[in-house]
Parts: structure tokens; C-alpha cells; sequence
């Protein structure tokens, strides 16, 4: 499959598993096991939401980064606009 040059907002499963850098079969077990969010469904077809996927990697603890860890680290820190960011312990996705 080619790598297009502008990505498109949905993604089939074969080409959101391109745009992640996987086969499409680790991602699909990836998106079973709740690593990825689930697809939306557009007139019967499954698709996943780039932006959806963008903020699932942005989400994501750094290599070597417990999760806890990382959510520690990242309390009571504030965002480029000054706010304090909020963090939630969540299950790994």
C-alpha cells in the first residue's frame, strides 16, 4: 500500500494500521485489547477517526515509563495556556 502524501480524517483498518506503523492484524488485535479506540461505523463501514488515533499515541507513557509513573509526573503540571492539567489513572488502552 502507498503512503499518502495528506492522510485522510477516517482510516479503514488497513490504512490506520499504516498510518501506526503496524499490519493490520496488530492493530486489529491492538484495537480488541482497547490500545486503540474503537472504529466508528459510516454507512456500514468501519473507520477509525485519525485524530482519535493522534491523541491515543499523544496519550500514551513514554518507552520505559511505568503508567503510574508517568501520571505522577505529570500532576500538578500546567498547559501552554497556564492551566493545571487534569490526569486520570485509566486502564491501558
Amino acid at each position: 500500500m502507498k503512503i499518502p502524501d495528506a492522510w485522510p480524517r477516517l482510516l479503514r483498518a488497513e490504512m490506520a494500521a499504516r498510518y501506526l506503523g503496524m499490519s493490520k492484524n496488530c492493530f486489529l488485535r491492538q484495537v480488541d485489547s482497547g490500545i486503540w479506540p474503537p472504529a466508528r461505523v459510516f454507512g456500514g463501514i468501519k473507520v477509525w477517526d485519525r485524530v482519535a488515533l493522534d491523541a491515543a499515541v499523544d496519550g500514551a507513557p513514554p518507552a520505559g515509563a511505568t503508567s503510574a509513573a508517568w501520571i505522577d509526573s505529570l500532576r500538578g503540571t500546567e498547559n501552554e495556556n497556564g492551566s493545571a492539567i487534569s490526569v486520570r489513572a485509566q486502564r491501558p488502552r
